[in-house]
């Protein structure tokens, strides 16, 4: 393997539990470099590590995730602070494997004849600040009323609102500005662990109940479907067993950022895929 460059204890957890292939190497390879990037290594020195690594473990497919991730770190768009969360529970693949025999509340094939437009519409109120991206370093944050026409086109939203249209420093898209954790109406939950399309519609409609209902589910128009669900009503401690449950079973842990970008339901990728709508339930909203 690569040169262990002088890390915390934390990242040298990481690097001696690699993921499986289809259990979030994506995740895992940021969560590598952001600690290391806290800890002062040379950026360049970060990209050469992560590079060396994953042509050792035979991830020659997760080099184009590199760059990614140096767009979003050279942005100074950095997950949540998470270092007073315990740890993320240890993912328990065979669980969600059980759940896939549980009954898909959608069709994760057949797409609904729904408009961006519509949901928008319905997730938020006109004055609610929400923020859009285009691409990932290409955002703004603004009413909801403002994008009705245009969310279609976008790639990328942040699911809860937003306090204000720009921080301090001017970014219209920071952990500065988003909505603290309780105040979370929406949880997105995202299984990229490898599973079919029918597989995940089953696992994400084995999450729903009356305290916490699916609203919303949306095809990535790659690997994953992101569930919405309404968690507004329950308490910080409830919200947070809730995803930490959902991590449990495989779920990607970095979706508790709050100032985290989803697919836009609806919208387009930067290669012309639809992110197809394929659960929509607005009462639920």
């Amino acid at each position: 393997m690569a040169t262990l460059l002088p890390v915390t204890n934390y990242c040298a957890s990481l690097l001696r539990n690699p993921p499986d292939v289809g259990a979030g190497r994506h995740t895992w390879l940021f969560k590598v470099a952001a600690s290391m990037y806290r800890s002062n290594c040379k950026p360049e020195k970060i990209r050469e590590f992560l590079v060396k690594e994953c042509v050792a473990r035979g991830w020659q497919d997760r080099l184009a995730d590199i760059d990614k991730i140096f767009t979003t770190l050279d942005a100074g768009l950095l997950p949540t602070d998470t270092s007073k969360l315990p740890p993320w529970p240890y993912k328990h693949h065979e669980e969600r494997r059980k759940r896939f025999a549980h009954a898909a509340m959608f069709d994760a094939l057949n797409p609904l004849d729904v408009t961006t437009e519509e949901v928008i519409r319905t997730l938020y109120q006109p004055d609610d600040l929400i923020c859009v991206g285009w691409k990932v370093w290409q955002y703004s944050t603004m009413p909801a009323k403002e994008f009705f026409l245009t969310a279609k086109s976008a790639e990328y939203i942040v699911a809860n609102v937003m306090t204000a249209e720009t921080s301090s420093s001017g970014s219209k898209r920071s952990k500065a500005i988003a909505s603290l954790p309780e105040r979370r109406k929406y949880a997105v939950v995202e299984f990229d662990t490898g599973d079919t399309r029918e597989e995940q519609a089953a696992v994400l409609s084995s999450l729903h109940s009356p305290q916490h209902p699916l609203v919303l589910a949306v095809w990535s128009a790659g690997k994953s479907i992101h569930g919405w669900f309404n968690v507004g009503g329950l308490s910080p401690y409830l919200k947070l067993r809730f995803f930490r449950f959902a991590a449990w079973l495989g779920a990607d842990e970095t979706l508790y950022d709050m100032a985290k970008l989803v697919r836009m339901p609806g919208g387009r990728r930067k290669n012309g895929k639809h992110q197809e709508i394929l659960y929509w339930e607005p009462e639920h909203a």
